[in-house]
């Protein structure tokens, strides 16, 4: 028990407020070690006010108040393990045992309980989290219970009892609240279990080890409405995602000892202890995709891939007339006639919709002189290297080549010849051809 004391004290819990569930891309890292402005000495909680700012609790230290994008605002002289805000911006704090309310302004206005393990008393208080009633739910770690309280901080029950039985507890770390739901990272049990709103258990998730959907030391939790979890896995330095149902998802890897997160301004925020950095994911959408050839003779066999983030759905227009071909995800399309055909690709999810455009350029066959087939591009490069058109790169088509350097710039795409990429065609592309024999 000391030892899991000793842990959390060094990097504590979390606490959550959740938007729509989504899958997170495209990390940004902001902090640092230290006692300055964006610097950290210890990470143990984070909170988001209705605003989308993010306050970030330093273990016993302070409370640094950012904007979304990580630019500090202020900071608050509150030595709290795990905060939650208000819809007034009241922040709620773990501190030594007891719960501490304060205004916006960092003034303390309440303190509730102290040391003990009757009812409104605790023991090592780490997670926090409120509902939307204003009732007050804490981890109560060394009492191994979840206690309520109401929003004036008078007790009105709890739940829990040492073990590992469903509903059981055993160092119950973070905690948040979603509807009528309370997630309880049930630290010391390597999983997280679901109670309603009165303590009456309903599910639950995990156990040791390093699959899936088994955790080493589940110190935080988070839910969506949509029922979407997350979890911080702190020995296994990650963050896993679930569906409502409880199957895998994702996961959010090489995060440091990550210890609380916060899901707020359609951004993912995560507490990397180890580092002493927040990291920041966000699910803006972002349209991309390749094409393993974008010129060629007709017909031209094209093979895309497409490399959207955060996309919920994908529609593909080959010609950009505003007629959509395909929802596939990678598709292949063959381009029949000799023209210039720009590729749009638009990637949609919740927040909007991007596009990406490639020029596809599909060319009129060509037949060098003395020779019956056209030249063929053998190994899907984007480049015609096979000059005689018999599917094989031989000195033939050396000779070919050198002897046509003149016609190949007057009467061929010479792009289709290029193998340097200078736009001419000249005697380093005979060396590059010759050294494909």
């Amino acid at each position: 028990m000391k030892k899991l004391v000793m842990i959390l004290a060094l990097v504590g819990a979390l606490s959550l407020v959740s938007i729509a569930s989504a899958q997170f891309t495209s990390p940004q890292t902001w902090g640092s070690f230290g006692n300055g402005e964006r610097q950290f000495y210890g990470m143990s909680g984070i909170a988001t006010d209705t605003s989308g700012n993010i306050y970030v609790a330093e273990l016993d230290n302070r409370v640094q108040k950012f904007s979304g994008n990580g630019e500090y605002i202020t900071e608050f002289n509150i030595s709290a393990r795990d905060i939650a805000i208000d819809s007034a911006g009241n922040i709620y704090a773990t501190v030594n045992d007891s719960i501490q309310k304060f205004n916006s302004a960092g003034t303390r206005l309440n303190t509730w309980g102290s040391t003990g393990t009757e009812n409104g008393y605790f023991n090592f208080p780490t997670g926090i989290a409120l509902d939307s009633s204003g009732n007050i739910y804490v981890s109560d770690m060394e009492n191994n219970r979840i206690q309520k309280l109401d929003s004036s901080g008078s007790y009105l029950t709890s739940w829990g009892t040492p073990g590992s039985d469903n509903g059981s507890l055993k160092s119950p770390a973070g905690i948040t609240v979603s509807g009528n739901y309370v997630y309880v990272a049930d630290m010391g049990n390597y999983r997280v279990q679901k109670f309603d709103l009165d303590g009456n258990y309903v599910s639950s998730l995990g156990s040791k080890g390093t699959g899936n959907t088994q955790f080493n030391s589940s110190i935080a939790v988070a839910n969506s409405p949509s029922g979407n979890i997350y979890v911080a896995d702190y020995y296994n330095n990650r963050v896993i995602e679930y569906d409502s149902n409880f199957s895998y998802l994702t996961q959010y890897t090489g995060l440091s000892y990550p210890t609380a997160l916060v899901v707020a301004n359609d951004n993912l925020y995560v507490l990397a202890s180890g580092d002493y950095q927040v990291y920041q994911y966000n699910d803006n959408i972002h349209a991309d995709f390749t094409a393993n050839v974008t010129s060629g003779f007709a017909p031209l066999t094209v093979q895309f891939t497409n490399l959207s983030e955060n996309a919920e759905s994908i529609a593909w227009d080959f010609e950009n007339d505003g007629v959509i071909d395909t929802y596939e995800s990678n598709p292949v399309h063959e381009f029949i006639t000799a023209e210039t055909y720009t590729v749009n690709l638009t990637a949609s999810n919740e927040n909007g919709t991007d596009s990406a455009l490639a020029t596809i350029n599909v060319f009129e066959n060509v037949v060098f002189p003395g020779y019956t087939n056209p030249p063929t591009d053998f190994n899907h490069d984007g480049l015609c290297e096979d000059i005689n058109g018999n599917g094989n790169v031989d000195f033939d088509d050396v000779v070919a080549y050198y002897d046509n350097m003149e016609w190949i710039e007057e009467n061929a795409p010479v792009i289709l010849f290029d193998y340097n990429n200078n736009d001419n065609i000249d005697f380093d592309d005979v060396v590059i051809l010759y050294g494909l024999l």
